[in-house]
């Protein structure tokens, strides 16, 4: 079927009724957006703006997006790459230099719980907004979605996601998992690495790409092929939070969860917090270790309050985490201390093999 350049209307009928009309344009170029739409019901028809049907405005976006605990550096780098789109946008309107292609793939380096999983969300919403993609999804993925058993199971797997997550993002979570360095043929993430680099260099462009996972492994993850950092370019660092930020995003989730606690509920929950982030590993959760303090002050706050064998409850006895319902938590979190005579010669020996 061939189609002349111009507007068309498409109407879908259901059981012999029009129930809605939709507008398209047919044309040699590509412009990405959002299509209005209208609604029929019965005598009346109801034209339904890309906003209306659900789509964020810009300020809705990067207000959502400013009120995130932390992860300010991330922020920043996402108001300046707006700024940019619209600086190439405003060129290309005015005949100065034609928009190129925009790569949208990226590097998100962190430890977990850092708020990867949570920017790539945003990420899409400013995509589609922009008119980069025509959908605002991300499809996470890991090896097990990607890599297969057997010869010849790697390719159809990877493609299968890859067309499950087109028009939005891609979010391919421990990446570094597919980069195995061994001479083990039975590996398939290299071919893995292999497809999407096929996509990224000669696709559609309808989707955006984002692998993630610590950061010493990401880096040897972009070493693991040449052709990866050069098609990465984005990398976003994301630090771990503060205990300051930590306790932030407990305060969050517990209004959330329309829980209450009080000063001195909220002074032991800070050293808790204050007490993991201390003794961090690159397992720390970050936000994850608020989540779980919440769970298990939660759970102590409904043991306590059924056994407490009252008839009824108030709302505020319900909702109410007080001191003891903390107090397991940090007795679980102190290591008794053990007294183990200096071994003087294991200790010279030790500063001998310094030398």
């Amino acid at each position: 079927v061939s189609w002349e350049e111009g507007k068309y209307t498409i109407e879908i009928v259901f059981m012999g009724k029009v129930i809605a009309i939709a507008f398209f344009i047919v044309s040699d170029s590509a412009e990405r957006g959002n299509a209005d739409f209208t609604i029929v019901w019965k005598e009346n028809q109801t034209r339904i703006s890309s906003i209306e049907s659900g789509q964020l405005s810009e300020d809705e976006i990067f207000s959502e997006l400013d009120q995130l605990v932390g992860l300010e550096s991330i922020k920043k780098r996402l108001h300046e790459y707006v700024g940019y789109i619209k600086y190439m946008k405003l060129l290309d309107k005015m005949e100065i230099e034609p928009m190129k292609s925009i790569n949208l793939h990226a590097v998100f380096s962190g430890n977990p719980g850092t708020g990867k999983t949570t920017i790539a969300k945003m990420l899409g919403k400013i995509y589609k907004n922009l008119g980069l993609l025509p959908k605002d999804t991300v499809y996470e993925a890991s090896r097990a979605n990607l890599v297969g058993r057997y010869i010849g199971e790697t390719a159809p797997m990877t493609k299968e996601v890859i067309e499950k997550a087109r028009g939005g993002i891609l979010l391919i979570d421990e990446a570094y998992s597919l980069a195995v360095k061994s001479d083990d043929n039975k590996d398939f993430g290299r071919e893995v690495i292999e497809a999407i680099l096929t996509e990224m260099s000669d696709g559609p462009g309808d989707i955006a790409i984002i692998v993630c996972g610590y950061p010493k492994e990401m880096e040897a993850f972009l070493d693991f092929n040449p052709g990866l950092r050069s098609r990465f370019k984005y990398i976003y660092d994301f630090p771990d939070y503060t205990p300051a930020e930590l306790m932030e995003i407990a305060h969050r989730t517990a209004r959330q969860k329309q829980l209450t606690f009080s000063e001195e509920v909220s002074a032991m929950m800070y050293k808790y917090l204050e007490d993991n982030f201390r003794t961090r590993n690159r397992s720390f959760g970050n936000a994850r270790v608020v989540k779980s303090m919440l769970e298990e002050a939660q759970l102590n706050l409904g043991i306590r309050v059924i056994n407490s064998k009252a008839e009824t409850f108030t709302r505020e006895q319900l909702c109410t985490i007080l001191p003891v319902d903390m107090n397991n938590l940090l007795v679980k979190q102190k290591r008794k201390a053990v007294q183990v005579k200096l071994d003087e010669n294991l200790l010279e020996s030790a500063f001998d093999e310094l030398k």
